[in-house]
This record gives C-alpha cells, sequence and structure tokens, in this order.
C-alpha cells in the first residue's frame, strides 16, 4: 500500500487493505479506533490541528450578516477581472504557477520549522499534481486575462463529506480565493459538509 516514502491521504476504503507498514497523513478517531481494535500497534500518533467543518449550502448561497465579507470580496474580484473558468489544465502549467505562487511566499526571517512546513507543503503540491489523472479529484482552474490565478483541487470522501485537498491562489488576485469557495460548493451542492483540513 506505501513504499514508505509518500503516505495514503486517508485509510483505504477497503478496511481488507490495512496492514503493518502503512502510513496514513490523515486518519479519524474511529479509524483509529478500528485499527487498535484488529489488534494493530500505532507506532506514532501526531496531533496536527483542529479540522473545521462547514456546510456546503452555506458557501453555494453566501447570505447573512456572517457572510457579508465574503460577499463583497467575491463581488470585488468578479466585477475587477476578466476571467474564465476551467475544469482540467496543462500539468505543466500548473507546474509553472506553483513555482510563482512559491515565489510570493516570503521565507525571510522565518523559523526553521515554517520554512521546513513550507517546502514541504510545496513538494507535496508538486507531487499531487504530478498525480493528478491517478486520484480520482474534481478541478477547477481560475484564469485571469488568460494566465492562470488560481487552482483547486477536491474530492468526496464519504457521502455527506467533501474535501478540499488544495487550493493555491495568487495573492495579487483579492478575493480569488474566497470566489474558488463558492465555485467548489456549487460543484459539490448537495454534499452537505466540506472541510479543508486541519489548521
Amino acid at each position: 500500500i506505501t513504499d514508505g516514502k509518500d503516505k495514503l491521504f486517508f485509510l483505504p476504503r477497503d478496511n481488507r487493505l490495512i496492514k503493518e507498514g502503512l502510513e496514513v497523513s490523515a486518519a479519524f478517531e474511529e479509524d483509529i479506533a478500528f485499527i487498535e481494535k484488529n489488534g494493530f500497534k500505532l507506532s506514532k500518533k501526531e496531533f496536527f490541528g483542529y479540522e473545521y467543518i462547514y456546510r456546503t449550502d452555506d458557501f453555494v448561497k453566501i447570505e447573512g450578516k456572517e457572510f457579508r465579507d465574503f460577499r463583497k470580496a467575491v463581488n470585488k474580484f468578479q466585477k475587477n477581472n476578466n476571467y474564465s473558468i476551467k475544469y482540467s489544465y496543462d500539468k505543466y502549467r500548473v507546474v509553472e504557477f506553483l513555482n510563482k505562487w512559491a515565489a510570493q511566499k516570503n521565507m525571510d526571517n522565518k523559523s526553521e520549522l515554517t520554512v521546513k512546513s513550507f517546502k514541504e507543503e510545496y513538494n507535496s503540491s508538486i507531487k499531487a499534481i504530478d498525480l493528478i489523472d491517478e486520484i480520482p479529484t474534481r478541478q477547477i482552474y481560475v484564469e485571469v486575462n488568460g494566465e492562470l490565478a488560481g487552482f483547486a483541487l477536491f474530492l468526496p470522501i464519504r457521502k455527506d463529506l467533501w474535501v478540499c485537498l488544495m487550493q493555491k491562489t495568487n495573492y495579487f488576485y483579492k478575493g480569488l480565493s474566497r470566489f474558488l469557495y463558492t465555485l467548489k460548493a456549487n460543484e459539490m451542492n448537495g454534499i452537505e459538509y466540506f472541510t479543508t483540513g486541519a489548521s
């Protein structure tokens, strides 16, 4: 299941595939209980942050006072930019975009841990793009004036839950990140909840 270098995002859906030596990036409490109940010893468990769960419908409608600033940011992006939306993209151009995205990050005077985490994020992003044809992801790409400005990869993992695996935007385009949230939510409308992972 693993070569020891790359971890699975989540446990395999078929519990018969869980075996010794398996490395998993993220697991729910019920996954851990299942593993331990079946006699497997966990060599290492790490808490990596709280995971926030959102209602998809809230990001489809973006209504009410709590979404006022969110709505304004989305509307401003749409009004101020000549954009187009695509659902597939040339991998080479996505990697080029990731290189530009990484260059926007200022790592000067950052802690060693912050720099290491950023490098890991960048490397895992490149790997994910390389594997994009092998992972059943949904994809959304937003171009501004014909240039890639941001994208998101996401997929359903349960009948009532979907997850955003990756979202990257050019920081120059204010409101684009929030606009991508609405695009993803509309694509996954009908699946009640979503998460963007731990923070």
